[in-house]
């Protein structure tokens, strides 16, 4: 594998004549990431602190997302459902296109469990089995109305087509499948950096999990820049033959967070490299102001969870005490513009409640 490297000095000028310091003050900040196997078809590079886009191209064309689909379905996941909320398994979840985690129809997972299956090993059987059960009473098609809601509450501006749970996009793909840009995605992983429950699985290499039928299995994060590159908090890779290879990172070094997006590329990890260190080689001060991506909007937890938390302090009469109190913004989000604290966000848009019950 070979790591990501930064542009060399552009340019010095009167080189005979310079002194040392005159030539230290001559180094311009690199310009552009150089990649070591050729570019990624859409890229972007983002300070996830103050929301700047870095650098990027083609970050504004939707394209096949892959597996990356899957940090969407998450957050719809974890803005639906409770940790151990119970997710039934149905015949069309277990039947998915491999990558599997072998679910069984009728088995039923927790809802963490199931979003391991998926963050860790890209597991498509949870995927399907997360969005059926987020979607309520009319499954699918009621995860794709919490798709749509999730979308326009992030700010994803770039004409998103959102249907499949998984990432799918042949002929097992739901509905033809998904599109989004590099940017919109950059957009989805810093929501998914402000989700603790999102945070806590797609950082950690392997997990054994415990599976319904009372074995376990060792799931190996599917991610290989966890184990090489210092500072890299996670997220997702992605695969098919129309999308390509694909990969979402995030990465903290010296209390920065950087974001990079890479899509349609044969070198997923070569370029992320790239990336991740090219936004780390540029100074705050420096970072272009012509783009900065959308506030994150404070997250609410499951609707059930309100409800409890609700019943706690009205029995407890205390108001808004331990009990009713917002969680403080998760530290790395950020804000787009400033490093500033983040003001307060506009009402978050409620999300319909839930009743009842290839490689990608």
């Amino acid at each position: 594998m070979l790591a990501g490297f930064v542009a060399p000095i552009d340019r010095i000028a009167d080189l005979g004549s310079l002194t040392g310091a005159r030539h230290a003050a001559s180094v311009r900040a690199p310009r552009r990431p150089v990649f070591p196997n050729g570019a990624p078809n859409a890229w972007a590079v983002v300070d996830a602190d103050t929301g700047r886009v870095i650098a990027s191209t083609g970050a504004r064309q939707p394209l096949p997302p892959a597996s990356l689909s899957k940090v969407l379905t998450a957050l719809v996941a974890v803005d639906a459902m409770r940790p151990d909320t119970p997710v039934p398994v149905s015949h069309r979840a277990a039947g998915a296109p491999a990558s599997r985690i072998g679910m069984k129809a009728g088995q039923t997972w927790s809802t963490e469990d199931a979003l391991r299956a998926m963050l860790l090993v890209s597991a498509n059987d949870a995927a399907l089995a997360l969005a059926e059960k987020a979607g309520g009473p009319r499954g699918l098609a009621g995860f794709q109305e919490r798709l749509a809601i999730l979308a326009k509450r992030l700010g994803l501006a770039d004409k998103p087509v959102l249907r499949d749970p998984a990432g799918l996009d042949d002929q097992n793909a739901v509905a033809g499948g998904n599109k989004v840009s590099a940017r919109d995605l950059a957009i989805v992983a810093r929501a998914a950096l402000a989700q603790p429950r999102i945070t806590a699985i797609v950082g950690v290499q392997q997990y054994k999990l415990r599976l319904p039928d009372g074995t376990s299995r060792q799931l190996i994060n599917h991610n290989k820049l966890l184990r090489t590159y210092p500072g890299l908090l996670g997220l997702k890779t992605g695969f098919t033959k129309k999308a390509g290879g694909c990969l979402l990172t995030v990465a903290r070094r010296n209390g920065r967070t950087m974001i990079a997006v890479v899509l349609a590329t044969s070198d997923i990890y070569g370029n992320s490299r790239a990336l991740l260190d090219f936004g780390f080689a540029t100074r705050t001060r420096d970072e272009p102001r012509a783009d900065a991506l959308p506030k994150v909007p404070v997250s609410t937890p499951p609707a059930a969870a309100r409800k409890s938390s609700t019943s706690t302090t009205k029995g407890a009469g205390r108001g808004p005490g331990a009990g009713g109190r917002k969680a403080p913004p998760t530290r790395g989000a950020g804000t787009s513009g400033s490093r500033a604290p983040r003001p307060p966000a506009p009402p978050p848009v409620t999300m319909p409640p839930v009743r009842g019950n290839r490689r990608v």
